[in-house]
């Protein structure tokens, strides 16, 4: 759950400076050797309850198409498989990459976007947010 103060002055009045770094532009798909995975250093379990359909596919998906060497014990319709260290795990591993941060400016807050956010040079967002805050400053300083 998310706690927010309860803003109060309209959207309108807010703006909201952000630093992005997407996924999708600012990491590539890594190696379980690249992030140092625990599961591909020691190994690990994965279990399934072939009593349901999704626990039977999970099941027949480990078997038949993961390419994974496991132990397999199965007991009262739940599966253990057991998949020793020095193989590629089941979770897919990002890497930051060498790209440089995105720096926005948008009009509102969290309630809605008063204007389209605005792509800024990193110097600029920093003078821009600086004077904001100092004439956000001057503004309490005179109630």
């Amino acid at each position: 759950m998310v706690f927010r103060f309860e803003p109060k002055m309209p959207v309108q009045a807010y703006q909201t400076y952000a630093l992005a770094r997407p996924a999708s532009t600012h990491t590539r798909p890594a190696t379980c050797q690249e992030v140092d995975c625990e599961a591909y250093r020691q190994g690990w379990q994965t279990f399934a309850d072939v009593t349901t359909p999704i626990g039977r596919r999970q099941a027949n998906y480990i078997r038949l198409k993961s390419g994974r060497h496991f132990t397999a014990v199965e007991e009262a319709g739940r599966v253990a498989f057991t998949f020793p260290a020095g193989q590629r795990c089941f979770a897919e591993h990002r890497v930051p990459i060498d790209r440089p941060t995105i720096y926005l400016k948008r009009g509102g807050d969290w309630r809605a976007t008063t204007f389209a956010p605005i792509r800024m040079r990193d110097v600029d967002w920093v003078d821009d947010f600086a004077n904001h805050q100092s004439h956000l400053a001057d503004l309490a300083e005179r109630g």
